[in-house]
């Protein structure tokens, strides 16, 4: 579907003559169309299952969070598409599935450790490149300075938030712990390249 849509987009494009017809325009717009729509895609499943199990709030934070912070960490990279769409939508089901079951039990030791934890592996280990992504230097840093920056703002505002017992914290907490995880596998999988 995303192929699809991206060649349909394409087309009107080389037509109207908006873009140079060179392989390496092409080969970009076609990229940065797929991105879109996937991004698109993505943000849509996001609010459809916050819709769908009442809790819109909640998806609009993960969504708040999760897409800047991304941004700028990297992390793990489904090779397709289609998979990238159903991982998110998965992890972000999984969280609100904790969210909803366990909120009442957290306690802020819980909420502080999930922070530290998710603080020390996407600071330490962040930005982690994407093959289709390469970072110069300066952009390595910069994107370093910007996730050190959103990281600790995000972290304390779930840590206040839930001081003052509100509950929406906690999704915060654990897409910051997802984005973490997320950081881990990519940085596990550059590890067995090299290794290979």
């Amino acid at each position: 579907m995303i192929i699809y849509i991206r060649d349909k987009v394409l087309n009107y494009l080389l037509k109207s003559e908006a873009i140079n017809e060179t392989d390496d325009d092409i080969d970009y717009y076609k990229y940065g169309i797929e991105i879109i729509i996937s991004s698109f895609l993505n943000i849509f499943w996001i609010l459809l299952i916050g819709i769908l199990f009442k809790s819109l709030l909640e998806s609009m934070v993960f969504l708040g969070c999760f897409v800047p912070l991304r941004q700028f960490t990297g992390g793990y990279h489904a090779e397709t598409y289609f998979k990238c769409n159903l991982y998110l939508a998965l992890s972000f089901t999984m969280i609100l599935a904790v969210f909803k079951a366990f909120n009442d039990y957290g306690n802020l030791y819980s909420d502080l450790s999930m922070v530290l934890f998710s603080l020390i592996i996407i600071i330490s280990e962040c930005p982690v490149e994407n093959k289709n992504k390469d970072l110069t230097a300066d952009q390595k840093r910069r994107s370093k300075s910007i996730t050190v920056i959103m990281c600790l703002i995000f972290s304390l505002i779930a840590i206040l938030l839930r001081i003052n017992s509100i509950k929406i914290g906690a999704i915060i907490i654990y897409t910051l712990t997802l984005i973490a995880i997320l950081v881990i596998v990519a940085t596990i999988k550059i590890i067995r390249k090299k290794r290979a």
